[in-house]
């Protein structure tokens, strides 16, 4: 039987989820958000999150189609989570297809998994997190809940990624690092320490120093 998901929320990530979705089987059947940003063929049933419920009951699973690209967002999707979970409702996991998981991989319910992202042995990673396009994760990686790996990042063997964590764009984390909880590591960032909880890490920022004229 294939399962009917509606996508909570909408922007350019959804877009991107729901086509991994269709990929998966799923029966999409309409989104929840303040703007429906897939288009006419997918009706809106509600705008806002207070009127999921009266929804969410007449389908199989939701999926929440919320990136994250900073640490104000990542709130924002655990207390998007936290009513959802509140209300029963429950959210799909969504893996793609073109995706590498090696054998003893653990990935929790609501949790997005893009496209080329390679996943080596015994890793886990938790509920409700995203790990974006290209990502690497090495083997026995623990990842916690609602964590936002975006896409080129680099983990090394035994990485410990606590809750509620952001890690930007092509960051690398060597091998036994630990990022506590809350954190958000910069685009670029070599990661060779542990990072201590609601931490913020960025690498050298680039600007511009001279102008060229002809």
């Amino acid at each position: 039987m294939t399962n009917r998901i509606v996508m909570i929320g909408g922007g350019f990530f959804a877009k991107e989820a729901l086509e991994v979705a269709e990929m998966n089987k799923f029966e999409i059947t309409g989104v929840c958000s303040p703007e429906n940003t897939l288009g006419s063929n997918y009706p809106n049933f509600c705008t806002k999150e207070e009127d999921l419920h009266k929804f969410m009951s007449k389908f199989d699973l939701g999926f929440l189609g919320i990136g994250a690209f900073s640490s104000k967002d990542i709130l924002k999707r655990k207390d998007i989570i936290n009513f959802l979970e509140s209300e029963k409702i429950k959210l799909a996991k969504l893996i793609s297809p073109h995706a590498i998981l090696s054998k003893g991989v653990e990935i929790g319910f609501g949790t997005y998994i893009a496209h080329n992202v390679v996943i080596s042995f015994d890793a886990v990673v938790g509920r409700n997190s995203i790990v974006n396009t290209s990502a690497i994760i090495g083997h026995n990686v623990h990842i916690g809940d609602n964590v936002t790996i975006s896409s080129l990042v680099f983990l090394g063997g035994s990485v410990e990624i606590e809750n509620d964590v952001l890690l930007g764009t092509g960051c690398v984390v060597l091998p036994g690092v630990k990022i506590s909880a809350g954190s958000t590591i910069g685009a670029g960032s070599v990661i060779v320490n542990n990072v201590d909880a609601n931490s913020i890490v960025y690498p050298n920022i680039s600007r511009a120093i001279k102008i060229n004229k002809e």
